[in-house]
C-alpha cells in the first residue's frame, strides 16, 4: 500500500504494479488515500481497493464520509473483489465496540463506504474467515506485537482462495503490521448444468414443510405401504417440497433485492439532507438486513464447506482440509479412450461419461463351469442362521437404521435427505412409530418377492477424480453411486444381517468389512508368516497380492446369483438382493448436467454399504481356490492387462504392505519411515503455525493430525528413544509455541480441560497401551492366525537358570516372576517391541494391569506358582526355597499349578509316579515350604475360611478404579482408549493442580461476579 504522506502518487500514468499483473485502469480520490485499480491474470481480472485511513479518529470519520460521497457521486459503479489496506482505529472501534454495546454510526459508516465499493455480494474478512480465532490483533496493544487488519474479500473469491500465511516483515521498513501471503484459484470456465431438486435442510423447522409432514404421516397411517404405494407418497412429499422450497427462496431473494434499494434510496436522501430521523430509518434497514443475512448464512451452513467453516475451531472435515490439497472441483473435458476425440462441451460430457460406464457395466463373458469350479469350494451357513436373517423386518431396526444414517450426505435423484425421517423420528413417538412400522411393512413385502417401483433403485452416478493420472482418462475416476435415502436403509438393514451370517462363511484370511476383523490382524500375519519362516532350510515362501482394476465393477452378476444360493442364503434374502440389482437403471451427472439412463448388467454400486459386503463374498472362492493344494499357478497371457507398477518380486528385499516394511532384514527401512514421520510432524507444525489458533485448536491438531502418524506403525514396527523423544518435542513446541516459561509441566498438561489440564497425548503411554492390546489378543484370541503361529513361536521361547534350559509351554506373557530369567532376545522380533514395554507395565508397581487375586478355593488350586505377583519375595523369584530338584520337579509338569502338586483336602504333597523314591523326602518338604509360603489369605481359602469377590483368577485385567479389584475388568473386555486412559491416570494420580488454579478462578469471580471453571482457562489462553 502506498503511504500518501510520504510518496507523491503520479496524476498523467498510473501506478505501476509488481508482479506478471498488468495495470489496465486505476481510480484514486482527492486524497489519495483511496486507490481503486484493476489487475488482470491468466484470464481474469481483479479490481482491488486499496485503502489508507487518516489515523486520527475525527478525520478518518470525515474521510469516510467524503469518500462515500464521492462514490455516491460517480456515474458507474465500482465492483471491487479486494479491498485492503490500513484502516487505523476504525476496526479497532468496532472490536471494542461491536460485542456487547454495538456503535451503530461507526459500524454503519464502515459499512456505507464498503457497500459502495461492492454492493452485490457483500465483503469477508478473508484471513479471520479462515482462521475465525487468530490472535493476530487490528490493533496495537501489550498483547500484540504486529497487527493485522482487516482484508475484504468477495466470497467467490474467498471460496478460490488458499494457503493464507503470515510474515513477519524487516525491523528495518519500521512498520506495525504483519504481511500476509494468499493464493487465489484460476477461474475455471465450465458451464453449470441445471442439476436437480435437494430440499434444503435449513427450511425443516418452517410451518410449511411441517405440514407436508404431517400430511406425508397421515398418508402412511391409512392403509398398509405396499411398494406401489410407498412410491406414491414419497412422489407427493417430493413435489410438496420442491414448491416450498422454491417459493421460499424466490420470497428471501425478493425480500433481499427490496431492502437493498431502500437502503440506498435512505443514503442518498441523506447526502441531500441529513437528519436524525433518517438515521434511525438507515439503521432499522441495516438491522433488518443483518437479519436476513443470518438467515442466508445459516441457509448456506447447510452446505458442507460452509457448515464446517462456519463452526470455528472444531474437529470438522474443512477444519483439517484448510492446509491439504485441492482435488479437482470442475471437470472441463473428457476423452471417450485412450488417443480419442477431447470431448469439452459441457452438455456432452455426461453422454461421453454414459458411453464408458455402460460399457463397464455391460455382461460380460463368463465361463460357467469354471465358475462352478470356484462355487464348490464354499461352505454354507447353518440353517438356524439363514432363518434368523430371513425374518420378517422390524419396526426397531428401521428406527436404528434411520437414526444411525449419517447426516449432511447428498440426497439421490429424489431430492428427499435422510434429515426429513430424523425429523419425523424427532416430532412424537406416534409419528416415529407410524413411519416405522409403514417402512418395515414396505421392506418386508421386497423380501416377499414384491417389486419395487423403479425410482427405487435408480441411482445418479457422480465422478471423482483420484488425484493422480490424466483427468482425461475416466479410469482415473471413481464411479460413486447416490441413491434415495430409502433405498440405503433397506441396504443398511440387509448389511447388518449379512455381516451376522457371513462371519463362519467367509475365511478368516479376510479382515475388510466384516465386523471384529482389523487391518492389524492382516499385518501381523504377515510379519508372523515370514518370522516363522526366517532362517529355515527350506525353498522359502511366496505371499500373492492381488490388486484388481475396477473390483466392485467386474462382479458378475450370474456368478454372483449362483454363489448366494451356493453359501445357503435364505430365498427371501437372496431375492430381494437380487431384486435391487435386476434391471437397474443409473445417470450419470458432470457439473450439473445428466446423461440419459442407461442399464447395469454387472458390477456392485461403489457408495453402498452394501456392496462391501457383497464384493468380499465375491472374492472368497477365488481365495479359496488359491489356497487349494493343487493350484499351479496362473499364467499372465501378455502385457497389456497388467500394471507394472502393481508388480513386485521380492526375495529378500524388504517392501511395504499396508505403509509396513516386510522382509527378513527391515531396519534401514524402519528408519526411514521414522525419519519421515519425524518430518511430517515438522511439516504439520510448520504449516499450521501460520493459522494463529488458539491453545485449544493447537491441541486439537496436535492431537489429531500429529499423532495418528505414529500410532498406526507403532503396532507394527519398533522406534528408538532417542526418535520417540524428537516427536514428543516437536509434539509440545507446537502446542506452546516454542516457549520455554509460562507452560504447564507434561504431566500437567496431560490432564483434561475440567480439571485444568489441556488434554495433551502422552505418546509413551500410547506404545504401552498398544502393546498391552497385543497381549490381550494373544491371551484371548487364539483363534486368529497370527497368535496361533506366534503360540507356536512362543513355545521355543527359553529361559536359563542353573544352567540349565527349561521351556515354557504356554502363556509366557503373563510371567511375571520366575527363579528363571526370561530371554527376552529369543522374541519373535515382530513382537519384541511391544513385549519389552509389556513387561514393564506388568512389573510395575502398579494395580493397572494385574492379576486378580483367587477368589475361592478352586481359583487358589488353579493358579500357576510362577504367574502371580502376590508370590514375589526376592528379585527374580518365585516362592521361597527353590531348590534345584523342585525346579525340576517343576519344569517337568511344564506351568505347574498348585492343584497339581498338592491336595487340599488331605493336605498333602502329590507326586508323579515317575519320580524316584529317593527323591520324595527332600520334594516333600520343599513342595510343603513353597505351600505355607503362600499368602494368608490364600491359605485361608485353602482352609475354607474365606470367601472371596473375584471370579477372574488367571484372567489379564485392568482396574478401572485404582486398586479396587472389585471393579477389574479383563483385557478382552476393554479397548485401547479404556487401557490408555487408565495408564495416564497412573501417571496424573499425584498431579495437583488447584494451586495454580484457584488463585486465576478467584480473581476471575471477583471481577466478573460468576465463578469460573478450569475449563474455561485453557480455552480463552
Amino acid at each position: 500500500m502506498v503511504n500518501p504522506e510520504t510518496v507523491d502518487l503520479p496524476t498523467a500514468t498510473s501506478p505501476s504494479v509488481l508482479g506478471n499483473f498488468s495495470s489496465e485502469l486505476y481510480l484514486y480520490d482527492a486524497e489519495g488515500r483511496l486507490l481503486v485499480t484493476n489487475l488482470s491474470c491468466k484470464n481474469q481480472q481483479l479490481n482491488v481497493a486499496c485503502v489508507y485511513v487518516p489515523a486520527n479518529s475525527t478525520l478518518w470519520a470525515l474521510w469516510l464520509e467524503n469518500t462515500t460521497n464521492f462514490l455516491v457521486s460517480l456515474e458507474s459503479r465500482i465492483w471491487c473483489d479486494l479491498v485492503a489496506g490500513d484502516w487505523n482505529t476504525v476496526i479497532n472501534t468496532m472490536d471494542h465496540t461491536s460485542r456487547c454495546r454495538p456503535n451503530l454510526q461507526e459500524r454503519h459508516r464502515l459499512l456505507s463506504f464498503l457497500s459502495f465499493l461492492n454492493d452485490e455480494t457483500g465483503l469477508l474478512d478473508g484471513f479471520r474467515e479462515h482462521f475465525p480465532d487468530t490472535i493476530l490483533y487490528t490493533h496495537k496493544s501489550p498483547n500484540s506485537e504486529a497487527r493485522l487488519d482487516q482484508i475484504y474479500v468477495t466470497p467467490a473469491l474467498y471460496h478460490r482462495s488458499f494457503d493464507w500465511k503470515t510474515h513477519v516483515l524487516p525491523n528495518s521498513l519500521n512498520l506495525d503490521h504483519d504481511m500476509v501471503a494468499v493464493g487465489f484459484k484460476p477461474i475455471i470456465e465450465s458451464k453449470r448444468g441445471p442439476g436437480r431438486f435437494h430440499f434444503k435442510c435449513n427450511l425443516m423447522k418452517s410451518k410449511p414443510v411441517q405440514e407436508c409432514l404431517t400430511l406425508f404421516i397421515n398418508k402412511i397411517r391409512e392403509m398398509p405401504v405396499t411398494p406401489s404405494r410407498w412410491a406414491s407418497l414419497k412422489n407427493d412429499l417430493e413435489k410438496s417440497l420442491s414448491v416450498v422450497v422454491r417459493t421460499k427462496t424466490h420470497a428471501l431473494s425478493a425480500k433481499h433485492s427490496q431492502i437493498k434499494r431502500k437502503r440506498l434510496r435512505l443514503l442518498l436522501q441523506r447526502r441531500a439532507s441529513p437528519n436524525p430521523s433518517l438515521e434511525q430509518k438507515i439503521n432499522a434497514i441495516i438491522a433488518r438486513e443483518g437479519q436476513l443475512n443470518e438467515f442466508a448464512t445459516r441457509a448456506y451452513a447447510y452446505s458442507a464447506l460452509a457448515k464446517n467453516r462456519l463452526l470455528g475451531e472444531k474437529p470438522t472435515r474443512w477444519f483439517y482440509s484448510r492446509f491439504s490439497a485441492s482435488s479437482l472441483t470442475a471437470i472441463t473435458a473428457l476423452q471417450s479412450r485412450p488417443g480419442g476425440p477431447i470431448v469439452e462441451n459441457p452438455p456432452d460430457l455426461p453422454v461421453v461419461a454414459a458411453a464408458f460406464y455402460e460399457v463397464l457395466f455391460a455382461e460380460q463373458p463368463t465361463n460357467a463351469r469354471k465358475g462352478r469350479e470356484f462355487i464348490d469350494l464354499m461352505p454354507k451357513i447353518p440353517r438356524a442362521l439363514g432363518e434368523s436373517i430371513s425374518a420378517p423386518i422390524t419396526s426397531t431396526e428401521v428406527r436404528a437404521a434411520i437414526k444411525g444414517a449419517p447426516t449432511g450426505k447428498s440426497p439421490g435423484p429424489d431430492g428427499l435427505p435422510i434429515e426429513l425421517l430424523k425429523e419425523v423420528l424427532k416430532s412424537s413417538s406416534e409419528n416415529a412409530e407410524y413411519l416405522c412400522e409403514g417402512l418395515a411393512h414396505f421392506f418386508n413385502s421386497l423380501l416377499r418377492g414384491e417389486v419395487a417401483a423403479e425410482s427405487f433403485s435408480i441411482g445418479v452416478l457422480s465422478i471423482l477424480y483420484k488425484n493422480h493420472g490424466s483427468t482425461l482418462d475416466l479410469k482415473n475416476y471413481r464411479p460413486l453411486t447416490v441413491a434415495n435415502m430409502d433405498y440405503k436403509l433397506f441396504t443398511s438393514i440387509l448389511t447388518c444381517r449379512l455381516c451376522t451370517a457371513l462371519d463362519d462363511v467367509i475365511g478368516s484370511h479376510q479382515y475388510a468389512f466384516l465386523p471384529g476383523r482389523l487391518i492389524d490382524d492382516n499385518i501381523r500375519l504377515v510379519q508372523s508368516i515370514i518370522e516363522e519362516n526366517k532362517g529355515r532350510e527350506n525353498d522359502g515362501i511366496y505371499l500373492l497380492f492381488i490388486d484388481q482394476e475396477k473390483a466392485y465393477d467386474h462382479v458378475d452378476h450370474n456368478f454372483f446369483w449362483h454363489l448366494l444360493k451356493k453359501v445357503g442364503l435364505p430365498r427371501p434374502i437372496r431375492r430381494a438382493i437380487r431384486a435391487l440389482y435386476a434391471d437397474i437403471k443409473l445417470k450419470v451427472m458432470v457439473n450439473g448436467f445428466t446423461s440419459s439412463a442407461f442399464p447395469v448388467m454387472s458390477g456392485v454400486r461403489q457408495g453402498d454399504p452394501l456392496s462391501c459386503v457383497l464384493y468380499v463374498l465375491f472374492l472368497e472362492p477365488l481365495i479359496r481356490k488359491l489356497n487349494a493344494s493343487e493350484i499351479e499357478g496362473i499364467p499372465i497371457p501378455n502385457s497389456e492387462l497388467t500394471n507394472p507398477k502393481k508388480i513386485e518380486y521380492t526375495p529378500e528385499n524388504p517392501y511395504l504392505h499396508l505403509g509396513i516394511p516386510m522382509g527378513t532384514d527391515t531396519m534401514a527401512q524402519v528408519q526411514t519411515l521414522w525419519e519421515d514421520v519425524r518430518m511430517n510432524f515438522e511439516n504439520i507444525a510448520n504449516k499450521w503455525s501460520g493459522a494463529h489458533l488458539s491453545l485449544k485448536g493447537r491441541v486439537m491438531v496436535a492431537n489429531s493430525l500429529m499423532l495418528s502418524l505414529p500410532r498406526y506403525h507403532l503396532k507394527f514396527i519398533p522406534i528408538s528413544t532417542q526418535t520417540l523423544k524428537k516427536l514428543v518435542k516437536i509434539y509440545y513446541d507446537f502446542i506452546w509455541v516454542h516457549k520455554v516459561h509460562q507452560k504447564l509441566h507434561d504431566s500437567h498438561a496431560l490432564l483434561p480441560p475440567e480439571r485444568g489440564g489441556i488434554g495433551s497425548f502422552d505418546l509413551a503411554s500410547v506404545v504401552t497401551a498398544l502393546s498391552v492390546e497385543m497381549i490381550s489378543k494373544l491371551e484371548y484370541c487364539g483363534d486368529l492366525p497370527w497368535v496361533q503361529i506366534q503360540h507356536c513361536l512362543l513355545k521355543n521361547l527359553h529361559t536359563r537358570t542353573q544352567g540349565e534350559i527349561s521351556s515354557v509351554i504356554t502363556r509366557p506373557w503373563i510371567q511375571r516372576i520366575s527363579s528363571r530369567e526370561l530371554q527376552e532376545d529369543v522374541l519373535p522380533s515382530c513382537v519384541r517391541h511391544l513385549w519389552l514395554h509389556w513387561r514393564r507395565a506388568l512389573n510395575a508397581d502398579s494395580d493397572t494391569i494385574l492379576l486378580c487375586s483367587p477368589a475361592t478355593k478352586q481359583d487358589v488350586l488353579n493358579t500357576n506358582f510362577w504367574y502371580h505377583k502376590d508370590l514375589k519375595t526376592l528379585p527374580r523369584q518365585g516362592a521361597r526355597h527353590f531348590s534345584n530338584n523342585t525346579y525340576r520337579f517343576l519344569a517337568d509338569h511344564d506351568v505347574t499349578k498348585i492343584g497339581d502338586i498338592w491336595d487340599a483336602d488331605n493336605q498333602e504333597v502329590i507326586f508323579p509316579a515317575m519320580l524316584p523314591n529317593s527323591q520324595r523326602r527332600a520334594m516333600k518338604q520343599a513342595v510343603m515350604t513353597l505351600i505355607h509360603d503362600l499368602p494368608d489369605s490364600w491359605l485361608q481359602l485353602l482352609e475354607g475360611n474365606l470367601s472371596g469377590t473375584t471370579p477372574n483368577n488367571g484372567q489379564l485385567c485392568l482396574t478401572v478404579v485404582q486398586g479396587n479389584l472389585k471393579n477389574a475388568l479383563p483385557l478382552e473386555k476393554v479397548g485401547f482408549r479404556l487401557i490408555y486412559r487408565q495408564l495416564v491416570l497412573k501417571k496424573t494420580a499425584n498431579v495437583n493442580y488447584d494451586h495454580r488454579v484457584q488463585p486465576i478462578l478467584q480473581a476471575y469471580q471477583r471481577h466478573t461476579g460468576r465463578p469460573g471453571s478450569p475449563e474455561m482457562i485453557w480455552r480463552t489462553a
